[in-house]
């Protein structure tokens, strides 16, 4: 289930405002409920929880964007908290060699920045654009 509400503020020909609140729910898959062995793409000997519940998060982010003419730039940041994110802890144990792996939900944050900006540098005989993108994520779990 996904829910989600989002508004576009403009401040001039240039400028603009954008923010999103987002509410997500996700069952758990297959793997993350039962898995039992070897995952050969991340060594690891991966083990499921039948346990788990639906991972819920809300989320809000915004963000400030410019364009003129051929260029543009956009700046956000977010915050999405959940009551159970699922994800693979690393326990440190060895199993048939393999570092063993369980699937766990916990409550967790995620914030973080993203930035892009797009110039026209040439224009000519076919135009030359620089793209630049770039983004920072914190995760923590607790």
């Amino acid at each position: 289930k996904n829910l989600s509400a989002g508004a576009l503020f403009s401040i001039d020909e240039n400028w603009s405002l954008a923010t999103n609140l987002t509410h997500t729910e996700r069952a758990p898959t297959q793997n993350e409920l039962f898995s039992n062995g070897a995952h050969v793409a991340t060594n690891q000997y991966e083990i499921g929880n039948k346990n788990l519940n639906v991972e819920k998060a809300n989320g809000l982010d915004a963000q400030i964007r410019w364009k003129r003419e051929k260029h543009s730039l956009s700046v956000s940041g977010f915050y999405t908290r959940f009551t159970n994110f699922i994800s693979i802890y690393n326990t440190g144990e060895d199993v048939h060699g393999l570092r063993e792996a369980n699937t766990i939900g916990v409550p967790a944050i995620f914030t973080g920045m993203e930035a892009q900006g797009k110039f026209r540098i040439y224009e000519g005989v076919g135009d030359l654009n620089l793209n630049l993108r770039g983004d920072y994520a914190l995760g923590r779990w607790f």
